[in-house]
């Protein structure tokens, strides 16, 4: 362009005036006056093609002109196209150029230099080019439906520039296909393709071809243009499509649908596209879109399958009318419905074919089975677990009721990542965890033992949570059900889910069997699923299959659980009761979780909470069922208050029904902070709440308190007398009259009725006159009335160092704790309890983590003399102390620890001893602490040990009295008679 050239600027003065004098002149004389040219110090003339005189005049008082350049491309020296005339002057004038006449399409130009009084400015001279002419032949074309491919042919001399300009739906009706770059020089011609139309109605467009007009500057010498030119349109005619057609899957895609596995995807998906007469239409628009069939395909973010192109994209049906897409099934299997639908301006009926996904769902790796005895029935049980006792309050064996345990420990393996337990050292851990099985109701032969599900796996200390997912039954509602267990299967990282299904032995139990759903699959294209599981019962590895776990109508039956995870917030709530007693549980927003008195049915609205019914039978003997508990499990519970409530059945034939509240609070750190359980009896229409005080935080701990009242303590009584636990209407009168006595006293004269009420339990169940869950109930009752009522726990740790004694190898350590209790209250029985107590310490790049087992100290009014005995059963120590005054102590806990070989060296430091205290009488104060005393020779069978449970002949409580010949100094002692070690350390709690 000419605006690329080099310019000179003039100074202001001599601009000013050529400016003036050069564009008045120039205004009157263009006669080309497209070209302005922007670039301060270069003015520009125009004269006619014709040729002839041009004159500028110059208001300078000296000047003159002389030749700077000429740009119509020829080579030096330049035609003679120009011939100055007058060029210089004293005192203004005007400077003459003389032209010829321009027999070329272009303009050509020639620039001078006019300077005066050492100013200077730039003159271009611009003569125009013979207009071109333009023609296009033809100049409109009708086309079909379909499109088509046009040609127009361009006329114009070889020197003229022309282009293409598109008009209206430019590229939606129409793509021009040459020139590519939409101009050209000289003769030539248009194609271009026109675009099937799929609307009904015909359409019209048009492009224009045009000279490149004057600002088609060329950006390089010669900078010539085009001054003139024409225009011409050529005008497009499409006719629309009918207004409907047929669509049909097309013949290798069957309206039956298509079967597909994985390996098959993708898989072409298509329709055939047919018009009014049955013939193929081809070039019609059609769009695919992907639905699932919500009876077979569960819904997951990512997981289901795809279209490509992707749904809602047209597709034009080709010469044979069909049009396809490309099926890629997801991660989830199912039965998917593709449906295909013409563009909106066209009538037809849409089609739809559905695909059967084969592929299915399995968590990976695959989970390792296990087997509850054996995998060839249970007459014979081969798995060296399956005789062991299944819990610490029933006979059953774990080949007999051990199934949910089972489960629970494969999918306790699959989250851990290994096979770290087996359901016999399973079942050996929970039988020394409070709480881990569900409580036995007294007089309800068959119930207790169920599993306490968060609580059995926080017992792992694994950082795994059970996780209770939302509780659906596939006979009610099967695509929740379904639903639900399958996002767990087809999760991003899958997990393995407990159901429960229909006893084997007892088919009117249900669930009372538990299984393990390790994948998924899709078996035919009406969508029916199967399910692989690992049933520790061994009867079924998928179901439906062979009979098992199947409804009437032929589909799979059974209840969601849960799974186990690995979140990082462990905490967990639950809460449990004998099913012939409604439980609910209401969070402080006021949303209910269990059963609901408004709609008799149960509901789950407390967020992350599910409820259920839970039943173990005896798998391998008919008839032997257990007993049904309700369950409130949640997951993440957040702190604050809970209410439980417990309302007597109003059904048809109900009775007054003893039971027994199990409430368990694992902390956020997977420890269990609370194991409480609160016993009753429930009468039609009765009600009864139990208030929690809930804090998940690690350290913490959570209070329950009754609420209990002088009228539901005389419900008691009568419910009591009712179910045979009182023996006859004597002793229940006596007890309710003193009942009604100590509710008309007030201050110290109610609470010394309301103690007297407690010696008379005591003295009738003594006598066995109220026996069964009664006097639990009776006492709690009146724990309650005097305030008594809120056990808690508290998390304590001391650290202390052994002293300067070193610790020879092969010896023992005896790492003991003992308690004093300040604040008992006469004839009222109070227990003190630690659990998840653990020593530890470092020694010689060792760190050693050691267990210690749970411990409990009884004081009882009515025992005549103090015993500690280990019961095997539960891994517990178990110290009873007779007491009279509000002060006593014992021995509450103890380990042996195996010196290595190489001993422990002198002032091993950091010894650390932590436990969870608790106690089920508040405003008592405990003063605890711990010692450690090396022994040569010692035993871990700690019922040979003789443990002295209270201090007596300058003896300590814990002192292992039939191994005190065996003692060495070391740990926190010196020998002698110091069998204990002294105190490392001491804490005092207050409940």
């Amino acid at each position: 362009m000419l605006q690329s050239r080099q310019r000179f600027r003039s100074r202001a003065f001599f601009l000013l005036v050529f400016l003036l004098s050069v564009t008045s002149s120039l205004h009157a004389q263009w006669g080309c006056g497209e070209f302005w040219n922007t670039d301060p110090g270069v003015y520009e003339t125009c004269a006619s093609q014709q040729g002839g005189t041009v004159t500028v005049p110059i208001l300078a008082p000296a000047w003159s002109a002389t030749l700077y350049d000429y740009f119509n491309g020829t080579p030096s020296p330049p035609p003679p196209w120009w011939t100055i005339i007058s060029n210089s002057g004293s005192a203004g004038g005007n400077f003459v150029i003389s032209l010829t006449a321009n027999t070329t399409h272009r303009s050509r130009d020639v620039r001078f230099l006019v300077s005066g009084n050492d100013e200077f400015d730039e003159l271009d001279v611009i003569q125009a080019g013979i207009p071109c002419t333009l023609s296009i032949s033809p100049t409109s074309g009708t086309f079909s439906v379909s499109g088509g491919t046009g040609n127009v042919t361009v006329t114009t001399p070889t020197d003229c520039e022309w282009e293409v300009e598109g008009t209206g739906n430019f590229g939606a009706i129409y793509n021009i296909i040459s020139p590519s770059s939409l101009d050209a020089t000289g003769p030539g011609a248009v194609t271009f393709q026109v675009l099937p139309n799929s609307g009904s109605a015909s359409r019209t467009n048009t492009f224009t071809v045009v000279y490149a007009g004057p600002d088609a500057y060329e950006s390089d010498p010669p900078y010539s243009r085009i001054l003139f030119g024409d225009s011409v349109t050529y005008t497009i005619t499409q006719s629309g499509l009918q207004s409907s057609y047929n669509l049909s899957a097309s013949s290798n895609q069957p309206l039956t649908g298509l079967v597909i596995t994985q390996s098959m995807s993708p898989t072409s998906v298509g329709v055939v596209v047919k018009d009014s007469n049955g013939d193929p239409a081809s070039n019609v628009a059609v769009s695919f879109a992907i639905t699932q069939d919500p009876d077979t395909v569960a819904i997951g973010p990512a997981q289901l399958a795809t279209l490509n192109p992707s749904s809602g994209t047209n597709i034009l049906t080709n010469s044979t009318g069909v049009a396809s897409t490309q099926f890629t099934a997801g991660a989830k299997p199912g039965v998917y419905i593709v449906t295909a639908s013409c563009a909106s301006n066209v009538t037809c009926t849409p089609a739809t074919v559905p695909v059967a996904v084969l592929v299915g769902c399995s968590v990976m790796p695959a989970v390792t089975s296990l087997s509850q005895g054996g995998p060839n029935g249970f007459t014979d049980p081969p798995m060296p677990w399956g005789n062991k006792q299944y819990d610490h309050l029933t006979t059953k064996e774990i080949y007999q009721r051990g199934c949910g345990l089972t489960a629970l420990t494969m999918a306790v393996n699959f989250a851990a990542g290994a096979s770290v337990i087996d359901p016999g050292s399973f079942s050996d851990l929970l039988y020394n965890v409070s709480g881990a099985y569900l409580p036995a109701t007294p007089g309800k032969p068959g119930s207790g033992g169920g599993m306490n599900w968060p609580v059995d796996v926080a017992a792992l200390r694994t950082n795994l949570r059970y996780n209770e997912l939302p509780v659906f039954d596939s006979d009610s509602d099967s695509a929740d059900a379904e639903t639900a267990v399958e996002n767990q299967l087809c999760d991003v990282h899958p997990h393995p889910v407990v159901i429960g299904v229909r006893s084997n032995s007892n088919p009117l139990k249900y669930p009372g069997h538990y299984v393990l759903v390790t994948g998924v699959s899709v078996i035919d294209p009406s969508g029916t699923k199967q399910y692989a599981i690992n049933d520790p019962a061994g009867k079924a590895s998928v179901m439906p299959g062979g009979g098992f776990y199947t409804n009437s109508q032929g589909n799979p039956e059974f209840q969601t659980r849960g799974t186990v995870t690995d979140p990082e917030d462990l905490s967990s709530l639950s809460v449990s009761v004998d099913a012939a007693t409604n439980l609910t549980v209401t969070d402080s927003g006021g949303n209910q979780t269990g059963f609901s008195a408004t709609t008799g049915s149960l509901v789950q609205n407390i967020p992350n909470s599910a409820t259920f019914i839970d039943e173990f039978d005896d798998d391998a003997a008919p008839g032997d069922a257990g007993e049904p508990s309700e369950f409130v499990i949640v997951n993440s519970p957040g702190s604050g208050n809970y209410t439980i409530s417990l309302t007597g059945s109003s059904a048809t034939g109900a009775s007054p029904s003893p039971y027994v509240v199990a409430l368990s609070v694992v902390g956020q750190d997977g420890s269990i902070q609370s194991q409480i359980q609160v016993p009753g009896i429930s009468a039609p229409g009765s009600s009864s709440t139990i208030k929690l005080s809930l804090l998940p935080t690690p350290g913490s701990s959570s209070v329950v308190a009754p609420q209990i009242t002088f009228t539901s303590t005389l419900a008691d009584i009568s419910n009591s007398l009712s179910l045979g636990l009182i023996t006859n209407s004597k002793e229940a009168t006596l007890l309710s009259q003193s009942i009604q006595v100590a509710e008309k006293a007030t201050g110290r004269g109610q609470v010394l009725a309301i103690k007297g009420f407690i010696v008379l339990v005591d003295a009738l169940a003594l006598t066995n006159q109220i026996t069964g869950v009664a006097p639990a109930v009776l006492l709690q009752d009146a724990k309650s009335l005097l305030g008594l009522d809120a056990p808690s726990s508290r998390v304590s740790t001391l650290t202390g160092k052994f002293n300067s004694a070193p610790i020879q190898g092969g010896g023992s350590l005896w790492l003991n704790s003992a308690v004093n209790v300040v604040g008992l209250l006469p004839g009222i029985p109070t227990s003190i309890s630690v659990t998840w107590a653990a020593v530890s310490f470092a020694s010689g790049g060792t760190t050693y983590n050691l267990p210690v087992p749970n411990g409990t100290i009884e004081f009882s009014p009515t025992a005549t003399s103090a015993t500690t005995v280990f019961n095997t059963s539960n891994g517990e120590w178990q110290t009873t102390i007779p007491f009279s005054g509000i002060e006593a102590g014992g021995f509450l806990s103890g380990l042996a620890f195996a010196v290595p070989a190489a001993g422990l060296p002198a002032n091993v430091r950091n010894v650390t001893w932590t436990g969870t205290f608790s106690s089920d009488t508040p405003g008592v104060v405990v003063n605890w602490q711990w010692g450690a005393a090396v022994y040569s020779q010692f035993s871990t069978n700690y019922s040979t040990l003789g443990i002295q449970p209270v201090n007596s002949a300058g003896k300590s409580a814990g002192s292992p009295l039939n191994f005190q010949s065996f003692l060495l100094g070391g740990g926190t002692g010196n020998g002698g008679s110091n069998y204990t070690g002294s105190p490392a350390a001491q804490g005092i709690l207050t409940f």
